[in-house]
């Protein structure tokens, strides 16, 4: 167990340190996807406060992405989506309801500044990074 979480650290310092190419933006954004899906289910806030912290961990991740490419509205979004998701899990820990529906949804604001601009849907129902 000790194994794997040196090896999990190791590979997000990694991303942190030598920034992240594309697909590994896209895998790390589909994992924020899953997790927000979750979260929009979830039937109690022990879980929502799991799958924000998730969210913001793989956030976190994604920052060098954008950092690296000088996109600095998307670094932007990137950080107020960490700072929302952060009180989205403070919130579903403290247990209110209400405290947790506006931290979500100012999650997924910052999500959908992004999305609006840097990402395409596509004919098939997927979606490509647009730069």
């Amino acid at each position: 167990m000790l194994k794997r979480i040196l090896l999990s650290a190791s590979l997000l310092a990694g991303f942190t340190v030598w920034g992240q190419d594309e697909t590994e933006l896209d895998k790390c954004m589909k994992q924020v996807g899953e997790a927000n899906g979750r979260i929009r289910k979830a039937t109690s806030l022990e879980d929502v406060a799991k799958d924000a912290e998730t969210i913001r961990g793989l956030l976190k991740q994604s920052e060098a992405f954008w950092a690296k490419n000088s996109k600095s509205d998307a670094l932007k979004w990137n950080q107020e989506g960490q700072e929302a998701a952060k009180a989205l899990a403070t919130a579903a820990a403290s247990g209110s309801k209400e405290s947790t529906d506006a931290a979500a949804k100012t999650m997924g604001g910052s999500c959908q500044a992004c999305h609006k601009v840097y990402r395409e849907r596509l004919p098939d129902g997927s979606y490509k990074l647009k730069m």
